[in-house]
């Protein structure tokens, strides 16, 4: 049905367009879960960047690497947090997705969640392990940006988890 190139290929974009039938036809010929789509993204990382929480589940299942990360050294977890997916962000922190990577600018998933504000997936990140004190390149800690953003709640979270700057 499928020649590896072809099933390798496919499975990127089966995950961009939401495909479930197609992603498990895929899985279950062997396709290989890393091959990278025209953009750098794995089929996980469509998944998440998307939505699709089930099409996850199957590749996290599968073995999907859950920290592979992209051209600017962003991880599933940290496209999650910017996207806003909960559940995809749970199901990730459920299968020992690693909190504490930086991307090439030095930002966490918790530097994210606290830049954008987002108090639920701050404390998510903290009690899955986050570093409160991880830095960026510029210096900045997850602490110092919800202080820029004036993210009170976050704020608390973030001193009473032991962060310091």
């Amino acid at each position: 049905m499928f020649t590896s190139e072809t099933k390798n290929n496919d499975l990127p974009l089966a995950a961009l367009d939401g495909d479930i039938i197609a992603i498990k036809v895929l899985v279950a010929a062997g396709a290989n879960l890393e091959t990278l789509d025209q953009y750098g993204n794995t089929a996980l990382m469509n998944a998440v960047l998307e939505g699709y929480q089930e099409i996850v589940e199957i590749l996290l299942k599968a073995g999907a690497n859950i920290n592979v990360q992209d051209d600017e050294g962003l991880t599933p977890l940290m496209n999650a947090v910017r996207e806003d997916q909960l559940e995809i962000i749970e199901s990730l922190l459920n299968s020992s997705s690693n909190v504490n990577i930086h991307a090439k600018n030095g930002t966490t998933a918790l530097i994210c969640a606290a830049t954008m504000g987002n108090t639920e997936i701050v404390e998510m990140l903290i009690k899955a392990g986050a570093n409160v004190n991880a830095r960026s390149k510029s210096g900045a800690t997850a602490l110092r940006y919800a202080t820029g953003g004036m993210f009170t709640e976050i704020i608390e979270l973030l001193k009473q988890a032991g962060a310091t700057k």
